[in-house]
């Protein structure tokens, strides 16, 4: 069925306005701004118009609207009224809006309950970003027990849905039990084909760790290495640390006492001085030294 005039228009405003700036100039950006606020005004007045129509289409784009405060002052009330009345006609994309809005300002334990039930029911009905939530509340506990196991397939069922991120949160939780590790590697590393380079930190972690099937220390030092060349974060500087205390052992490298205290010098010299990361490198380098004399 086709999606209603009114809420095409409201949903190519919305689009509008995510994809941002650009390479806009910034008035330019202020004045584009300016006519998305009146399409998502002239929109949300015309749905309005047509709620004779009992279309779930119209309901949800309504809520949508209530929640972002897009043509409408934001009304959480309202937009809970209508994403439950599209939620309950079926509409998928609704219950996860629903559930989202279930979490907000502190909820009861029976509104995380019911947050959880409509991700599972979206995500039953094949909508990934349903299926992603439901992985969290395993994750989490939230609105109901923590089970990893649950969290790691549902995050595998988003990914197959068509959401690469939940490759890496996948492999996360799969992490945190070394006898899953050979599976969380397998993900983490779909993640990184994906562009991601988040997860050589949780790759690192696993592959230097002792009690793991997946230790691999020239591995561990390989993803240290991509770790401490991002441009920021303080992540980077755990990995400068690891590089160097490996550099100084040789554990998955050449012992090298220059190359470890290269690796803190970095640190030294990036790390703001304030930062305990600073000062523990000025130590260990003092160490090193004191060693070698």
């Amino acid at each position: 069925m086709a999606e209603p005039f009114y809420v095409s228009a409201y949903h190519a405003a919305y689009r509008r306005w995510a994809e941002g700036a650009g390479d806009r100039e910034w008035q330019e950006w202020v004045e584009e701004c300016g006519k998305i606020r009146q399409a998502w005004k002239w929109a949300v007045a015309g749905m309005l118009t047509q709620l004779d129509r009992e279309d779930p289409e119209i309901w949800y784009a309504l809520g949508h609207a209530y929640q972002g405060r897009h043509g409408v002052e934001r009304d959480l009330e309202q937009a809970e009224m209508w994403l439950r009345k599209a939620a309950d006609a079926g509409h998928t994309k609704a219950m996860t809006k629903l559930g989202l809005i279930l979490l907000c300002h502190d909820p009861t334990e029976e509104q995380v309950c019911e947050s959880f039930e409509w991700f599972l029911r979206a995500a039953e009905l094949g909508n990934s970003s349903g299926m992603s939530s439901v992985a969290t509340g395993y994750r989490e506990g939230r609105g109901v027990p923590v089970d990893e196991r649950k969290a790691a397939d549902w995050f595998i069922k988003a990914y197959e849905a068509g959401r690469p991120a939940d490759a890496e949160r996948a492999g996360n939780v799969l992490s945190y039990r070394p006898e899953n590790h050979h599976e969380a590697v397998k993900w983490l590393r779909i993640a990184l084909a994906h562009g991601y380079d988040s997860p050589y930190y949780s790759l690192a972690l696993i592959h230097e760790d002792r009690q793991s099937p997946a230790h691999d220390p020239e591995e561990a030092f390989r993803c240290w290495l991509q770790v401490a060349e991002r441009p920021r974060g303080d992540l980077r500087f755990s990995a400068m640390f690891s590089l160097a205390y490996c550099c100084r052992d040789g554990i998955g490298t050449t012992r090298s006492s220059a190359e470890a205290k290269r690796w803190l010098d970095r640190i030294i010299a990036v790390a703001p001085k304030e930062k305990s990361d600073h000062r523990l490198a000025i130590k260990k380098r003092r160490e090193i030294d004191e060693e070698l004399f």
